[in-house]
């Protein structure tokens, strides 16, 4: 109850999700200096652009709203830099916090984390792919259907027919790419008010494109649906995920992951039902996500005995990695001592500092946390301690 109305809940509700969407990246198509932004701005653009979206769920749940509210929220939140260079502008005029809520004036449809340009920065499209690693993004973030690991036997497939053209051709036709591609284009055809022209170019990134949306139909050849309901357009998009189930089922395989600290396994259905059900019987309340998934046994598991198996150890682990969020967030509460180099946070990088080598997730190459401790876990772990230990003596000897 007290973690539930803490002001560290936002912080980890954007570690648990960062770890699991990927957007906290170092690299976008689009670099800080497209927008005249100094070096000593770089971090915090990178950073603020790969937060978006995730402080748009952390505000979801940490204010209790309705969970479907991340798919539905006709607001998003920006903080200074981004106000100063998207099309933004703040709801309320004025508020005391660094990240407030504010919405986009460029005509985009409001549909939540959906609306974010942090989430399709990210998640980038070209002309051969046309949106559809957006649309499978979509699926396996928010419905946890991964499309690319569905089992697809292409032994029909004629690899020797080079023709102009015969890539589409046989996505249309042929049965072993249509069992993917008959939801994955209809849902990748609603996306195209996010289409850029080109790649690379600050303006085509920053602003939505009402005006291409009804491309996807041309390019695709399909018209927009979501898993076979037609939609008008991309404003349909959010109402229709709120509607799925597979999107609370979700939210519970999401958050139980991150306290978890593992993978969802099929011994775990059971206890994931139950999660659900207090979930829904709270008519899908945030808070109640939360409690629920600490008040299971996978949570609260303590010591084990010499006794168990191989498979409940696994299950029931009762020592857990902290996230490389979580160690900076709790050395610098023990000592007031932040880990930065030239205005980038060594914890939270990877082009210049240690996020992957303490047990994170770069978003890019590595997408799941250490489970274990690592060497080079021991050695980032060692030298990030003797930084703040030499910080807490030179503070205390001042103090004299």
């Amino acid at each position: 109850d007290e973690f539930l109305h803490s002001s560290l809940l936002t912080d980890r509700i954007i570690d648990w999700y960062g770890e699991q969407w990927h957007t906290l990246i170092d690299v976008f198509d689009v670099v800080h200096t497209d927008y005249y932004l100094s070096d000593d701005e770089e971090y915090t653009f990178e950073r603020s652009v790969g937060e978006e979206p995730l402080r748009l769920i952390a505000s979801v749940l940490s204010e209790d709203q309705h969970y479907s509210r991340i798919v539905t929220a006709e607001y998003t939140m920006a903080n200074p830099l981004l106000l100063s260079i998207w099309p933004l502008e703040p709801t309320e005029l004025e508020t005391n916090s660094q990240w407030q809520k504010s919405h986009y004036t460029d005509g985009r449809p409001a549909a939540g984390v959906l609306s974010t340009n942090g989430l399709w920065w990210r998640y980038t499209t070209d002309e051969s792919n046309m949106n559809r690693g957006r649309a499978a993004a979509i699926s396996r973030l928010l419905l946890c259907e991964d499309l690319l690991v569905r089992p697809v036997s292409f032994s029909t497939l004629d690899l020797n027919d080079a023709s102009e053209g015969s890539v589409e051709n046989t996505i249309e036709n042929n049965p072993a790419c249509q069992s993917c591609h008959a939801t994955l284009d209809p849902l990748a055809s609603s996306l195209f008010g996010f289409w850029w022209l080109e790649l690379y170019s600050a303006i085509e990134h920053s602003q939505y494109h009402p005006e291409r949306e009804f491309l996807g139909t041309e390019y695709l050849g399909t018209e927009m649906s979501y898993f076979g309901s037609p939609m008008q357009g991309f404003s349909d998009i959010g109402g229709y995920i709120a509607a799925d189930s597979r999107f609370y089922t979700c939210a519970v395989k999401t958050v139980a992951r991150a306290l978890w600290k593992r993978s969802i396994q099929t011994e775990d259905n059971q206890t994931l039902h139950a999660i659900w059900k207090q979930f829904a019987s709270s008519n899908f309340s945030s808070h109640e996500l939360i409690r629920a998934v600490t008040d299971s046994s996978e949570y609260r598991a303590g010591h084990l005995s010499d006794d168990a198996t191989l498979l409940e150890k696994a299950r029931h682990r009762d020592l857990r990695m902290m996230s490389a969020d979580l160690i900076a967030t709790a050395i610098h509460d023990l000592t007031g001592y932040q880990w930065t180099l030239d205005g980038f946070d060594l914890l939270r990088s990877d082009e210049h500092g240690y996020r992957t080598l303490i047990g994170g997730v770069d978003g890019l190459e590595i997408y799941a946390p250490l489970t274990k401790p690592s060497v080079s876990w021991a050695l980032a772990s060692k030298r990030y301690i003797q930084q703040a230990a030499a910080h807490v003596v030179h503070e205390d000897l001042e103090g004299l």
